[in-house]
């Protein structure tokens, strides 16, 4: 499944001027405190084309006007903390993070696709999730994403219904990857569940897993390892 598809969830990193594809705020070093008020704007913008919502749908679903929204994105008024914790509660994120960006985390993470025989993965639209949003047992990264196995094609290793959890934003770490399961996109629009070692040759990779036969020597588009293992 094509990580370009607009009628499913992204699996990995966004492309740029690619539809509802956006690109979030670097996070920042600098306290909490010392972050520009005038972010809030650009990451309610950012939250609401996650969802897939118009200004107007939006504005709806807390219970304000289109106008309104329109105000905090273009950074000519901050919502009030009504409406801040209003957007937090349908994003799964929270009112630090919409006031002060990445030093704050989520307390759910939204679950994108499934993986199925021979360790494919497919992104899936939304509202076909099992579950909206799931609730994790620690705080996670905020570009964190959730998989659900789908069937026995893991097993013994992973069993059916386990979540994995991943950095969808993350950028491609070799250290990070080499020797772990990762999700990765192949440069033919694949997304499979693999573990990566290296190839035969500088920047070429080998992806193993019980499902399925060794994928030798092939180019990799993007890969991030699995953070997180809950059984369900």
């Amino acid at each position: 499944m094509s990580n370009s598809d607009p009628k499913r969830h992204r699996l990995g990193p966004a492309p740029s001027g690619e539809g509802f594809a956006y690109a979030r705020p670097e996070p920042s070093s600098a306290p909490p405190e010392a972050l520009p008020e005038a972010l809030i704007g650009q990451r309610i913008k950012a939250l609401r084309q996650e969802l897939r919502l118009t200004q107007t749908e939006f504005a709806s679903t807390i219970e304000t006007t289109q106008s309104a929204v329109s105000k905090w994105e273009r950074r000519d008024e901050i919502p009030s903390d009504v409406f801040i914790e209003k957007i937090a509660a349908l994003t799964g994120t929270t009112a630090g993070y919409i006031r002060y960006g990445e030093a704050y985390q989520r307390r759910h993470v939204p679950v994108i696709g499934a993986v199925g025989e021979g360790a494919a993965i497919l992104a899936l639209e939304p509202g076909a999730e099992p579950v909206d949003g799931l609730a994790v047992p620690s705080l996670m990264p905020y570009d964190a994403v959730a998989l659900i196995v789908a069937g026995d094609a893991l097993f013994p290793e992973i069993d059916d219904g386990t979540v994995l959890i991943y950095r969808r934003d993350a950028p491609f770490e070799e250290a990070a990857c080499l020797s772990k399961r990762c999700i990765v996109a192949l440069t033919d629009g694949r997304w499979l569940l693999k573990r990566i070692v290296r190839g035969s040759a500088f920047g070429r990779y080998t992806l193993l897993s019980t499902s399925a036969p060794p994928i030798s020597d092939i180019d990799l588009i993007w890969a991030a390892p699995i953070i997180a293992y809950i059984p369900r």
